[in-house]
């Protein structure tokens, strides 16, 4: 019944019965949360845990006695529906195996993941760092607005091992980097991602979008950012116009998008200024999002990009002028120069 996060397959989904507050701080992949206690529960538990181990169980008992009912059913419809499915508590214990063996008893089939969401967690950080020393990084560097991501996802639909970081974290780096984007993930969560991409790399190599260590509010680790640096350095390139282009139809889907970008320059005095950033509201209200998009490239993302892009040696460069064929023209470079 107990095993190694790593012995389980891709279609394995995970149950986990921590509290509302311990899921919401992180959790393994895809995920359920049917808790055993609630947060006010489990803190009463700890307590007269520190008291007595007994009366501790007690109350536990008596706590999750009363929930077993719509514990169960909840398992069920997930069970029916994955029947692949593994447990975790905080620590493997007592938890998640007691539901386990109940489960178990009844005829489920449930694995219950060692060491439990800390042993999983050991597992994501030593593995990473292992991965992020055996794996080659092909860097892609590019001004806001060249298309890398689609570029990126234009290359994994050919088969080529990526990582989208932006995608994981669900933000684009940039102060414009949550517009159209209504939720962002925990910093564990995202470190998962991380690993996944890691661990199911094919070919030893693998592209990534060059970032700074900070996305949105997650964090990229230090082995993460040793091995870009250590990595060949691409440079993509295209015409403002494109980019104007890209930009506007990247960040503007709707009204509500619109809406957002102003709030963001209502907030950006410091980094623009307040008269500028007066100004470029009323732009967007006017519906100039164009001209808008020039100005952010040509006076605040170009000249913060080039700083740090100039300090690297690229191995290649590519000007964009259409996706598609970008796309295949990198292909093909990389099925030549690397072991794709």
């Amino acid at each position: 019944m107990i095993v190694d996060f790593n012995d389980l397959d891709e279609e394995y989904v995970f149950i986990d019965v921590r509290t509302p507050k311990e899921y919401m701080d992180g959790s393994i992949g895809k995920c359920f949360n049917i808790p055993l206690f609630t947060n006010d529960e489990r803190e009463k538990v700890g307590t007269k845990y520190k008291k007595s181990v007994e009366k501790a169980k007690m109350l536990a008992i008596e706590a999750v006695s009363e929930k077993l009912p719509s514990i169960y059913a909840e398992f069920v419809k997930i069970y029916k529906k994955h029947k692949k499915v593994a447990l975790y508590c905080a620590r493997g214990g007592m938890r998640s195996q007691t539901l386990g063996s109940l489960l178990n008893a009844l005829g489920y089939d449930v694995k219950v993941i060692n060491g439990g969401y800390k042993g999983y967690r050991n597992t994501v950080i030593s593995e990473t760092e292992r991965f992020c020393k055996e794996v080659k990084f092909i860097v892609f560097h590019g001004n806001t607005g060249v298309a890398k991501t689609d570029i990126i996802n234009g290359l994994d639909e050919k088969g080529i091992d990526n990582i989208d970081l932006e995608g994981l974290a669900r933000h684009r780096g940039s102060i414009l980097g949550k517009v159209g984007i209504h939720e962002e993930i925990p910093q564990k969560n995202f470190e998962h991602g991380v690993y996944i991409a890691l661990k199911n790399v094919k070919s030893g190599a693998m592209i990534v979008e060059a970032e700074s260590k900070r996305i949105g509010r997650n964090y990229l680790s230090d082995c993460f950012m040793e091995a870009m640096s250590r990595g060949d350095h691409v440079f993509i390139d295209a015409g403002i116009d494109f980019r104007t282009r890209f930009i506007v139809d990247e960040y503007i889907k709707s009204d509500e998008d619109v809406n957002e970008i102003i709030e963001v320059f209502k907030n950006f005095t410091k980094g623009l200024g307040l008269e500028k950033c007066n100004e470029l509201i009323e732009m967007m209200k006017a519906g100039r999002y164009s001209e808008v998009a020039k100005f952010l490239m040509i006076h605040y993302y170009d000249p913060k990009y080039m700083h740090k892009s100039d300090t690297y040696e690229y191995k290649n460069k590519f000007y964009v002028s259409d996706v598609k064929t970008s796309v295949d023209e990198i292909y093909n470079w990389l099925k030549k120069d690397y072991n794709f």
